[in-house]
């Protein structure tokens, strides 16, 4: 975790600063901001990042600030660190594959060109849908042959605007969390990319009629774009990892239960 000069770097800056914003530690340590939030990732449980989008550090943070700064000569805070680091850094390493929060951080600061990307995402999902004649619902896939493309297209936006107020919504309920509206958007625009697989199955014949080998991709699918909206909900909200996975599953589940009993 502290193998890396930058991430130590991070670790004395904030030590120094007691808090600070991306923009200050970008500019205070001259790196891009897409490797900021990497290593920001996987400082994991050392670092913590309040409301207003500032990072401080936490117990261990500082216990880790200390070591740096004393160069490992404190044997009560090695020994402390040491008790806890794998099982930090197992979890930030597990973190950053599976829930890369960092790819949404990173979009936060190109609004623009993030949201037209969002947009162009979500009308390439729309015609996708559309000329495959296959209904997608988010998380949920159907080939509907007779249905006008339209409506197809329709109900593909109309499920994201419903994934959209639930994602706004359960978040608000649960810890009273509002704002972030813009980046939600875009992460969730994000998300959908994995599910437009299915529809491009339609198109592969040799994968279209092996229902064993779709099935399984599909499902691939469906729990990559749950982790992406989960890591979307956590940056856009400022949630903690497990609140927000916890809450992307919820909303995945009522989604899929709500989409199958209006079926019924």
């Amino acid at each position: 975790m502290l193998s890396s000069p930058l991430r130590q770097r991070i670790i004395e800056f904030l030590g120094s600063r007691g808090k600070a914003g991306v923009t200050e530690i970008k500019r205070a340590l001259k790196i891009s901001t897409g490797s900021l939030y990497y290593n920001l990732e996987l400082l994991g449980d050392l670092i913590y990042r309040d409301v207003n989008k500032k990072y401080s550090l936490t117990e261990l943070g500082w216990i880790a600030f200390n070591m740096i700064k004393n160069g490992r000569e404190s044997i009560l805070d090695a020994k402390l660190y040491r008790k806890y680091a794998f099982t930090f850094k197992l979890r930030s390493k597990f973190g950053l594959i599976l829930h890369p929060r960092w790819i949404f951080m990173t979009l936060s600061e190109l609004k623009r060109a993030s949201l037209v990307i969002s947009i162009a995402i979500l009308i390439v999902g729309a015609w996708l849908c559309a000329y495959t004649k296959t209904e997608l619902i988010l998380f949920t896939c159907v080939f509907r042959p007779t249905q006008p493309t339209w409506i197809t297209a329709l109900k593909f936006i109309l499920s994201w605007l419903a994934i959209y107020g639930l994602a706004n919504l359960v978040p608000f309920l649960f810890h009273g969390r509002v704002g972030g509206y813009q980046l939600l958007f875009t992460g969730l625009a994000f998300s959908t990319i994995p599910l437009l697989i299915c529809p491009a199955l339609n198109m592969i014949p040799a994968l279209n009629t092996n229902y064993l080998l779709s099935s399984i991709i599909m499902f691939v699918a469906q729990l990559i774009s749950c982790l992406l909206l989960s890591a979307a909900i956590g940056v856009s909200k400022n949630l903690r990892s497990e609140r927000a996975l916890l809450i992307g599953f919820l909303i995945a589940y009522l989604k899929i239960t709500l989409v199958i009993l209006f079926r019924g």
